[in-house]
């Protein structure tokens, strides 16, 4: 690797060393250190995520400070938030302000939240699932490959999708059924989240321009209509659940007396009936 020399004594071992000494890192090196291509520190370089380098000539040269920098990024990234709130948090704490309150807040809102069932790969197939059902249940949010590559599905969907198996239902309709559940779902949760977002939006944009209030108080709004939001679904389905139950329930069930009726008019029971 380009700048890579045995360490003068002082220097941390395997420091990168440019012309004027150690702790000076071509972009390659630095690359390297970082585990970041050298392609994306440059974006990163033109949204201003990082600073310049310093250059001599053709030559740029990047310091440990860089290599902070890009840690710094890589950390706010790994929590979802995307690259201009990545951005905006870094120059406040540029600035020297405390984004504690700053990133909880946004970690709240562009974070992933844990809490699926982790599942290997073979117990779904055993469902009868292939790797193209799986894909949809993937798409549908429903299923999610974590980093470690490890299956995690949402709560209590395996034990539904088991449930199904041994009723005697095929894996393509627990699919269609899945996603069609999902896809229902999001325009629920699409609904929930337009009727908070105002609020929210507004909470934001003044703390963004610094015209009053706090992190902290929007952070609470915005967990507490949250909060609301999932009471309500949760409270509402179970009574939808069981109208939809009985509104099939009940043709059926007159269905069923209706059959039975004719069956016993047409039974030995009535053959005498009417004869004189």
């Amino acid at each position: 690797m380009a700048g890579l020399v045995a360490s003068p004594a002082g220097a941390p071992a395997g420091a990168p060393r440019g012309p004027d000494g150690p702790n000076e890192l071509r972009i390659d090196d630095l690359a390297h250190r970082s585990g970041i291509p050298s392609g994306t520190i440059r974006f990163y370089q033109r949204e201003g995520l990082i600073p310049p380098p310093e250059r001599r000539g053709r030559i740029a040269y990047y310091s440990e400070a860089h290599l902070r920098r890009l840690e710094r990024v890589r950390a706010l990234q790994a929590r979802g938030l995307p690259l201009a709130l990545v951005g905006d948090l870094l120059a406040r704490e540029d600035r020297g302000q405390d984004i504690s309150a700053w990133l909880a807040l946004d970690s709240a809102v562009f974070g992933s939240r844990d809490g699926g069932d982790a599942v290997p790969q073979d117990g779904l197939a055993a469902l009868g699932l292939g790797a193209g059902d799986l894909a949809a249940l993937e798409r549908a949010g429903l299923l999610r490959t974590r980093a470690d590559g490890q299956l995690e599905v949402t709560p209590g969907m395996v034990e539904l999708m088991g449930e199904l198996v041994e009723a005697g239902v095929p894996g393509p309709a627990i699919r269609a059924g899945a996603e069609l559940v999902a896809h229902r779902l999001a325009g629920v949760a699409e609904a929930m989240a337009a009727v908070g977002w105002e609020i929210f939006a507004a909470d934001r944009e003044r703390l963004a321009h610094e015209d009053g209030g706090t992190a902290e108080a929007v952070l609470a709004r915005f967990e507490a209509l949250r909060a609301v939001a999932q009471r309500v679904v949760a409270g509402l389905f179970p009574r939808l659940l069981d109208q939809a139950i009985r509104a099939r329930s009940t043709p059926f069930a007159l269905e069923t007396l209706e059959r039975r009726r004719r069956g016993e008019g047409d039974g030995p029971a009535h053959q005498g009936e009417g004869r004189p």
